[in-house]
């Protein structure tokens, strides 16, 4: 048909035919890339003439309907079902006090270490690194989610299952029974406000004063403000979130649609009776907070995903969405938010926990951990950690040390007692690694294939494992199938290149550990596992505690805590950076490291590993130096019309990011123009070939 009329033009006429398709093409493309949206107003007040400060976030992709998409159907009429109920109390836990934090009271001897999957519910501040990078947190079950306060990493997020550390927080155990479970849809009727949604699901539970309401929640809209400062740097706390001010402590608000999350709330009776909520009423609120229309006082974090939750199965309780088969099907946490007054709950699954008592905080027990060498003195040891010797040419460890749970160790000892009848002895390469030594590994080089994520910890860090070989009698290693720390195919169990005396020394080492319940895995030989490894909480403790403890500081008494001067508050005063200032900022290719310590360069860990693998639940520990922020990956392909702004406490994004992940409350327009030039060049080539056919 086109060629029909083309043939019939002059090449005069045909070139502007063309020409004009190619604008009309042009213009629809640019239409349909403009994503305008309106932003509402919030609580706070607001400078009318300044751009509301958003970003562009990967899981804000517009959709028709959440609930469609992650399981929940909408009905026509508001759906409250009540899954659930009894007349359970279960006891809570509470850790530090907010008066702490607002006087810059709090130190690192106050948080305590928890294990995630101990806990039912919880909120508040932690920290899976040092205190001074704490933010807020919440957990639904199995992972504790927080945004840390660090900027020298862009404010990072982490979803851990394996070890956290809480300064301020309020949580049940993972053992709780709900005293009710509920599921909400508003269905083609308005939602309900946020205040009205907690105190009628605390209603539904038993009447204790206090409550705790966890799950997923569907947010019509929802007003949010991440922590921007660690109240753990001894400074005193102010709620000052003006972006002028170098000291302050919060983010701007921000307020989104449409949004999926987790969501975890504390609501406590406004005018206690009992012995819980006054306790709670006292020591977790600060003292200016306000009262709801109902007169409770809550407080909720939420957790913005990037990754949709699993549907909702009302049959089973909501920590079962953590049991996937598939760890890459794990939801991966943007940041972590405290919801603000005016927000609305579309649909909801959650359950309400009816806090009974306040037991002192017993869900983590620090082991005994025990030095090899004084168990027995005869064994030997190699640990190449603490020494240049290894693919990091860098020492990990300041200096030995093999420390090892006390049971594991007498294990230890009797098998090399049995091997030295042999004529053979035990030679120890490693034992126990603290987290934050594997954090600081995996960051060099995150490969799941020889190195375990941080974020799910591995069995050194539960003092639970031994990398091992074995020596004669005058001390001589033993021929095996390749050195310690070969991470290739030859150091495999099933390796082809193994001769029959390497195979042979590996089956009696095999032998040796399985006498006293040691597992292995296939790609290390010299790796062994303790019986009931799994069953171990993960540890952080330095390996020469006694040397890195620094002075012990008291913990303060309510006393103490009394004698505090009650912080005056400044008013909060919303301003706005300039986007220009912003992008200059977001343009700088380097990521600056918190830790001063040379790190290998990317040459090394592709010399020894080939190219990163995405393998992290939340993201690549090892951020290419092409990383860059939302804004300015869009600009390199595009041009920017302004007002173009990125909400300032959003991470930066991947810049092969999909464009169609916009936000709600920003104004964007995308000129492709190398479309547009090269579509000019093929409407010109089309018409000079129907003029020259003729």
């Amino acid at each position: 048909m086109f060629a029909s009329f083309f043939s019939r033009c002059s090449p005069a006429r045909s070139f502007g035919v063309g020409i004009f398709l190619v604008f009309a093409l042009a213009t629809f493309q640019s239409a349909w890339c403009a994503q305008s949206f309106e932003t509402a107003d919030i609580d706070s007040p607001v400078d009318a003439g300044a751009p509301f400060v958003l970003k562009i976030s990967q899981n804000q992709k517009v959709r028709p309907n959440a609930r469609e998409v992650n399981g929940m159907s909408p009905s026509d009429a508001p759906i409250w079902q009540l899954l659930q109920k009894n007349s359970a109390e279960v006891p809570g836990f509470l850790i530090g006090s907010w008066r702490m934090m607002e006087s810059g009271a709090l130190a690192a001897a106050d948080f305590q270490p928890v294990s995630p999957p101990s806990l039912g519910a919880a909120l508040g501040l932690a920290t899976v690194r040092k205190p001074d990078t704490a933010g807020w947190f919440l957990s639904v079950g199995r992972r504790v989610h927080l945004r840390t306060t660090n900027p020298q990493v862009d404010n990072e997020t982490f979803s851990y299952e394996s070890l956290a550390k809480m300064g301020w927080a309020v949580g049940v155990p993972a053992d709780a029974l709900p005293s009710a479970r509920i599921l909400w849809d508003s269905g083609r009727d308005s939602s309900l406000d946020l205040e009205e949604f907690l105190a009628r699901a605390a209603g539904e539970a038993a009447p204790t004063g206090a409550w705790l309401v966890a799950g997923i929640v569907d947010f019509e809209v929802v007003n949010g403000q991440a922590l921007k400062r660690s109240p753990a740097d001894g400074t005193a706390m102010t709620s000052t979130y003006d972006p002028s001010d170098p000291d302050r402590f919060f983010f701007s608000p921000v307020q989104e649609t449409g949004l999926r999350t987790l969501m975890v709330a504390l609501v406590v009776e406004g005018n206690p009776t009992g012995e819980v909520p006054r306790c709670l009423v006292r020591d977790f609120f600060p003292p200016f907070k306000a009262r709801t229309e109902a007169g409770h006082l809550l407080r909720a974090h939420y957790a913005e995903l990037s990754q949709p939750l699993p549907p909702i199965d009302p049959s089973l309780p909501v920590q079962a969405m953590w049991e996937v088969q598939n760890w890459e099907d794990m939801p991966r946490v943007v940041t972590v938010r405290e919801a603000l007054g005016g927000s609305r709950v579309r649909a909801a699954h959650v359950a309400v926990y009816a806090i009974g008592s306040l037991p002192a905080f017993s869900l983590y027990e620090i082991p005994e951990l025990v030095d090899l060498k004084e168990i027995d003195p005869t064994l030997q040891s190699e640990q190449r950690w603490a020494t240049g010797n290894t693919f990091v040419t860098e020492p990990i460890y300041e200096k030995p040390r093999l420390l090892l749970r006390k049971e594991v160790a007498e294990r230890i000892a009797r098998i090399n007692a049995g091997l030295k009848g042999q004529g053979l002895q035990l030679k120890i390469y490693d034992a126990y690694r603290p987290l934050s030594v594997t954090q600081r590994l995996f960051e060099m080089i995150p490969d799941h294939r020889y190195l375990a994520a941080p974020n799910v910890g591995s069995r050194h860090n539960r003092a639970a494992a031994v990398d091992v070989t074995l020596t004669d009698g005058q001390g001589r290693d033993l021929d095996m199938p390749s050195d310690y720390l070969v991470f290739d195919r030859s150091a495999h169990r099933d390796s082809p290149s193994m001769t029959p005396v390497q195979r042979r020394n590996v089956a009696i080492l095999t032998e040796a550990m399985a006498a006293e319940g040691f597992g292995t895995i296939n790609e290390e030989w010299w790796h062994y596992d303790a019986p009931g490894w799994v069953s171990y909480p993960v540890l952080d403790i330095p390996l020469w505690p006694e040397e890195n403890s620094g002075v012990h500081r008291p913990r303060m008494t309510d006393g103490d805590l009394l004698k505090l001067p009650s912080l005056a508050l400044p008013p909060r005063n919303e301003t706005r950076s300039r986007l220009r200032d912003r992008l200059e900022r977001d343009r700088q290719p380097e990521v600056q490291e918190p830790d001063p310590t040379p790190r290998p360069r990317r040459q090394l860990r592709d010399r020894f590993f080939g190219e990163p693998v995405d393998g992290d639940a939340e993201k690549p520990a090892f951020e290419p130096q092409s990383r860059v922020s939302a804004v300015a990956g869009l600009a390199v392909s595009g041009v920017v019309e302004f007002p173009v702004v990125q909400r300032e406490d959003a991470p930066p994004v991947w810049l092969e990011e999909s464009l169609d992940f916009l936000p709600r409350g920003v104004s964007v327009r995308l000129w492709q123009s190398r479309l547009y030039l090269f579509l000019l060049c093929l409407a010109g080539f089309f018409a000079f070939m129907f003029w020259k056919s003729r």
